[in-house]
């Protein structure tokens, strides 16, 4: 009986410490959000000609301080929304939600990121129209946004394709899949 107290404790103090950690990762992050979009403004700003014209040299500098800084915002994004998951933070609404007309969403937000950085984006769901799921909208989303994001700083050209398959056919392979060819 004393063990299993004793044990029982010790989970509850594990789980305050991650508890603890996890809100400090998420006041940190969120801390650093603020100058990090700065450096974006600012940067993108600079590229935009606000200010004086830069030259081929200084523009090359500012495109890659522009594209590091947006890659540590989508780290800082990314942290913030591990830890509140861990943290149990996330209030979840689960719902009868149509993952086509998510997926279509998403790549509608996703195309134009892509073309900039010169990578093409294929999407297949001609086996299906609609199909409806018990998830949570927002959820899936960042899972979809997650993909596709390490689709992009994995690659910096090449293509992106998405297949969406029914998964009531019963076969194992049927599944979302996201896939990020580079072209070397």
């Amino acid at each position: 009986e004393t063990k299993k107290d004793e044990q029982k404790v010790e989970k509850e103090n594990i789980n305050e410490v991650n508890r603890e950690k996890n809100n400090f990762l998420i006041k940190l992050s969120n801390d650093l959000k603020s100058p990090v979009q700065s450096i974006v403004g600012f940067s993108q700003a600079m590229l935009t000609g606000m200010g004086d014209n830069l030259n081929e040299k200084q523009e090359k500098y500012m495109q890659i301080i522009n594209n590091n800084s947006n890659e540590v915002l989508l780290f800082l994004s990314k942290l913030i929304e591990l830890s509140q998951a861990e943290s149990n933070l996330i209030d979840y609404d689960f719902k009868i939600c149509d993952v086509t007309s998510i997926m279509k969403t998403v790549v509608g937000e996703y195309s134009p990121k892509l073309e900039n950085k010169g990578m093409r984006l294929f999407v297949d769901t001609t086996e299906l129209i609609k199909i409806n799921c018990y998830t949570d909208k927002n959820i899936l989303k960042s899972i979809i946004s997650s993909l596709l994001d390490n689709a992009m700083l994995s690659s910096n050209s090449g293509t992106v394709t998405i297949k969406l398959s029914n998964p009531e056919n019963a076969n194992v392979s049927d599944k979302v899949e996201i896939l990020a060819n580079s072209e070397k």
